[in-house]
């Protein structure tokens, strides 16, 4: 991704961020906990929202909104992936 000329900001953004959805496998939820469906790479990269869409979409703040930074995602997934490596 990062060898090709042809690559956006947000092409390489999802790129590094999809890791997490591989990394961060969904766990049984306890009791009490709020659902979430959105995988981790969609809460970072976020949504611009549509609000005449059926049903209306609310805009989610991250990438796409300028929320977050690539930096900010590199960072985390890098985090995350030490974190998960075993040693």
């Amino acid at each position: 991704m990062e060898a090709n000329p042809d690559s956006k900001p947000i092409d390489l953004a999802e790129s590094e961020v999809a890791q997490l959805d591989v990394i961060l496998e969904p766990l049984p939820r306890p009791a009490g906990d709020t659902k979430v469906d959105l995988k981790p790479s969609e809460l970072l990269i976020g949504d611009v929202g549509d609000e005449t869409a059926d049903p209306p979409r609310p805009a989610r703040p991250g990438y796409v909104t300028g929320d977050v930074t690539r930096a900010q995602i590199q960072h985390t997934v890098q985090r995350i992936i030490q974190a998960a490596r075993p040693t």
